[in-house]
């Protein structure tokens, strides 16, 4: 079957002009759409794992930040303010209220350290400012919440209590904390009461606050009850801590299997829920009685897909300056494969009209090349055959001519 019967009459060279074209960007497209698809896989799998690298990053910090402050409490509680407790006197008390004070003017994550009783009397209230109270009527109510809590605690384990301060002055705003309280015992173990450390919430979860710089979108802490300690765009602020619990709970963005994962604190799990993908893990709080928190991210799968947009839009690009050079490159090869044709076709035109052709400038170093040098000799061969016709035509003209004559006398 003739194939060139199956289209329209072209001229050859725009025959090999697409010839040369298909059989050019046939391979690089073949090889573009595979390295495109493995690319674009690649962008994904680097998106996610900077997703979860960034949230492990968060955590680690976020725990590193907490066993920090349990370590500083447990350090009040040992070397400081337990000795209000485990020898009581008022010479004792000031020079605790002296150390604690020292202490936590060089430490930025606590606002104030409080001695409590067995029966919830707030002994001591030592701030970061260096100033101390030995009583305070109206602590005694948090102490008595305090006293509550730690009489739950066996030996070895704290507390971590989200509480929001009082303002000094009235009319202030209260001040979101979260409270670290260690029970103090003696040297048979008796609990003799608590050291409770009141630490800044936007310092101790200050790693929250961090986005990642490619992916935005939404972090959030929440307790094992689905409640948001945190979230970034609807609870920014942690002077609402403690806003009230129907207005931000996890249940609110999450199916309830979905949310159920992510507060269950057993697992750490990347996730493609719909059009977003969801990260989280669990907070480790050491020895603390308090249930795992949670923090997770959430970030919509058009971030993920911005880089990708990206390399296609420069693909596209890319690709569209390889077609022109290709078709370029096809016309000019076309053109010089078809040129000598189109000068023998013109030699042909002309030797029709008897004009010789002595030679022809044609210089392929092939077979067209060969062919322009035989045609030449042809057209040379059919010059001298015409001129030797013509000299024997008029030669026979002459003898005619005689012969006529000569009847003529006759």
């Amino acid at each position: 079957m003739n194939i060139n019967k199956l289209f329209r009459r072209l001229p050859i060279r725009r025959k090999l002009g697409i010839a040369f074209a298909a059989l050019a960007i046939g391979p690089v497209a073949l090889v573009a759409v595979m390295a495109t698809r493995m690319i674009v896989a690649d962008l994904n799998e680097i998106a996610q794992r900077t997703l979860e690298h960034d949230l492990e990053a968060l955590r680690s910090r976020t725990e590193r930040a907490i066993r920090q402050a349990e370590q500083d409490v447990s350090y009040l509680s040992e070397a400081a303010l337990g000795a209000l407790l485990r020898t009581p006197g008022t010479s004792d008390a000031a020079r605790a209220a002296r150390t604690a004070g020292a202490f936590l003017a060089h430490d930025s994550v606590f606002f104030q350290a409080k001695v409590i009783a067995l029966d919830g009397t707030v002994l001591a209230t030592v701030r970061a400012d260096g100033s101390w109270a030995s009583r305070g009527g109206q602590q005694e109510v948090e102490g008595m919440l305090y006293a509550l809590q730690a009489a739950s605690l066996v030996p070895g384990e704290h507390l971590l209590l989200p509480v929001e301060l009082r303002p000094a002055l009235p009319g202030g705003t209260p001040l979101p904390a979260v409270a670290i309280l260690i029970p103090v015992r003696d040297a048979a173990g008796k609990r003799l009461g608590s050291v409770v450390g009141e630490a800044y919430a936007s310092v101790l979860f200050a790693a929250l606050e961090e986005d990642s710089p490619q992916l935005r979108g939404v972090t959030g802490l929440v307790n094992p009850d689905g409640l948001f300690l945190y979230h970034s765009q609807r609870k920014s602020s942690w002077g609402s801590l403690l806003a009230a619990h129907t207005e931000v709970a996890l249940q609110d963005d999450f199916q309830p299997a979905e949310a159920a994962d992510i507060v269950s604190g057993r697992t750490k799990t990347t996730a493609v829920s719909g059009d977003r993908i969801v990260s989280f893990r669990p907070l480790q709080l050491g020895s603390s009685a308090m249930r795992p928190l949670t923090v997770y991210r959430v970030v919509p799968v058009a971030a993920f897909n911005a880089p990708v947009r990206r390399f296609l839009g420069w693909a596209g690009v890319a690709g569209a300056a390889v077609l022109l050079v290709v078709v370029g490159l096809s016309a000019t090869a076309a053109r010089q494969f078809t040129q000598p044709i189109y000068q023998l076709r013109e030699a042909v035109a002309r030797l029709a009209r008897g004009e010789a052709e002595s030679s022809l400038a044609i210089e392929t170093n092939d077979e067209l090349e060969d062919l322009a040098g035989d045609f030449a000799a042809m057209s040379r061969a059919l010059a001298r055959y015409r001129d030797t016709l013509e000299q024997l035509d008029t030669e026979r003209t002459r003898a005619l001519r005689e012969t006529d004559a000569e009847l003529a006398d006759i």
